[in-house]
């Protein structure tokens, strides 16, 4: 613990926090030693079906992404395994508004007293002096990922029953999980923000497998399941002496267990016609018209942390035996999800029969989001679009899909400072016919964050906190000029600007068995 916190405290009160940090310090030892190997899908929705002809319209390709994406197209898919890479690199970039010296927080904070308790927040959080903690400075960050995708469709019953699996594997970090505040309390781990649905959020395993079900030549259903985790870490703690000088033992207890998150999809495509040359164009994987829904349940990645302290010789309260601090974090959530999409070859219109138009659309309802700190967001439900056009040769095709995703976060003039632009992105695709069974598929896309600002407001419903309200010294009683205004750590005040670009390549080799 830094000294400068307790110089002017009593002895007393510098053993109750040591006892505080040490809990509490406990806590974060027991997570880190949890293998958490977690499986959420937020790069699935972001990237969209890679394996595919339309990946921002995810759903329309009958390729083993259809597991997640429209698990119906499983029934009518070939036999075939998928195998590719794929790269993320986010350039991403927030700016600090400069902060005005009298919203600092001085030192005479340690030695003050509210002039009227009622006001204070001081119960809520306990401000640090502005130069105690880390400066807020531009911030850009530049990482990537690199995944492993691979997937198949099996017939379970031929032309009835299709069994799909996908899975996006990570290849540079397996696991990250890196909990962070949107408000004051961030003044303690950092003093920093990041972006809610971009940079680590992308980390992590994802796994679906589902059944499609064949109902005709026109109908199809789909079940799936993506694999999420559950961590319980729990740590007994034995310490010989309060200010933990002296002997101590820890004894952690990790548990990992794993849910199912379901999604389901219903499928129509139009049906051939009696013509020969239609048959012999299906046979060639031709166009044909397609419309679909899918439900996808809630996602998120959940971790659960207790303590229990035992301080030799400590007065604990009648009928307990040690101290014991908890907390919930969730990652990666994805909140319930209704995804649609419909393909139109312009054949149907007299035109060319190897150009189809295609569309897809995705609510969400990020009004139950949770941050990692597992507390309601408070956004708003949204809707995003997706539209493009392809065109398919005898042996290549090409096509280009463009997508906008409005941000869920309402504009930050308060208390939270989420970070999280609108989104627009552009994917070009092309496949190329190897052999008779191989196909080489190749995908570019691009992601533009729009450049918004969020600027607070002391008008707004739940504004900055006074963290530093009126007060006067504790030994003389004088007022503290310093208090008197509004004085925050708050990282987000008095404002930020956010933007970014975020590139995606994809490269996969699909095997149609024969």
């Amino acid at each position: 613990m830094d000294s400068t916190f307790t110089e002017h405290l009593s002895p007393l009160f510098f053993v109750d926090q040591c006892r505080l940090w040490w809990v509490r310090y406990t806590l974060v030892i027991s997570v880190s030693l949890a293998p958490l190997f977690s499986f959420a899908t937020p790069a699935m929705d972001t990237v969209g079906a890679l394996d595919s002809e339309t990946p921002m319209s995810a759903g329309l390709g009958s390729r083993p992404s259809a597991t997640y994406f429209n698990p119906a197209l499983l029934a009518w898919s070939k036999e075939q395994v998928s195998v590719g890479f794929i790269i993320i690199h986010q350039d991403l970039q927030l700016t600090f508004h400069e902060r005005p010296r009298e919203a600092n927080v001085d030192r005479s904070i340690y030695g003050a007293v509210a002039i009227d308790p009622e006001s204070t927040a001081r119960g809520s959080a306990v401000p640090l002096p502005t130069s105690d903690i880390p400066n807020r400075s531009l911030s850009h960050e530049s990482n990537q990922q690199v995944f492993l995708s691979s997937g198949l469709i099996k017939p379970l019953i031929k032309e009835k029953l299709n069994f799909g699996l996908n899975a996006m594997v990570p290849l540079h970090r397996f696991e990250l999980q890196s909990p962070n505040y949107i408000d004051e309390r961030a003044q303690y781990f950092g003093n920093q923000l990041s972006f809610e649905r971009w940079s680590d959020n992308l980390e992590g395993l994802s796994v679906s497998a589902g059944l499609g079900i064949s109902m005709g030549d026109q109908f199809s259903l789909g079940l799936s399941g993506t694999m999420l985790n559950r961590a319980v870490a729990s740590s007994q703690v034995f310490l010989s002496d309060a200010s933990y000088q002296g002997l101590s033992v820890i004894s952690p207890r990790v548990e990992v267990y794993s849910v199912i998150s379901p999604s389901a999809s219903i499928a129509w495509r139009a049906p051939l016609s009696s013509s020969p040359t239609s048959y012999q164009r299906e046979r060639r994987g031709g166009l044909r018209s397609i419309v679909f829904v899918t439900i996808h349940a809630p996602e998120d990645i959940e971790v659960k942390g207790r303590s229990d302290v035992k301080i030799w010789n400590y007065p604990y309260a009648e009928g307990e035996s040690s101290i014991q601090q908890s907390f919930e974090q969730t990652y990666r959530v994805v909140p319930l999800r209704i995804r649609w999409g419909a393909l139109l070859p312009l054949s149907i219109l007299g035109l060319s029969e190897r150009i189809a138009l295609f569309t897809g659309g995705v609510w969400s309802q990020w009004s139950k989001y949770r941050n990692r700190s597992a507390e309601r967001a408070l956004w708003s439900d949204q809707v995003e679009a997706s539209g493009g056009a392809l065109w398919r040769g005898e042996i290549s095709g090409l096509s280009g899909d463009l997508r906008w995703r409005p941000s869920p976060v309402p504009e930050q003039s308060g208390r939270t400072s989420y970070v999280d632009p609108h989104q627009l992105a552009l994917n070009l695709s092309a496949y190329y016919t190897l052999t008779s069974t191989l196909r080489l598929q190749l995908n570019l896309q691009g992601h533009y964050l729009l450049p918004r600002t969020d600027r607070k407001s002391l008008k707004s419903l739940t504004p900055v906190i006074d963290e530093f309200p009126a007060s006067q010294d504790e030994l003389t009683g004088d007022l503290i000029s310093s208090s008197l205004g509004v004085q925050s750590n708050n990282p987000g005040y008095p404002g930020y600007d956010s933007q970014g670009v975020v590139w995606v390549g994809g490269l996969s080799i699909v095997w149609s068995i024969p």
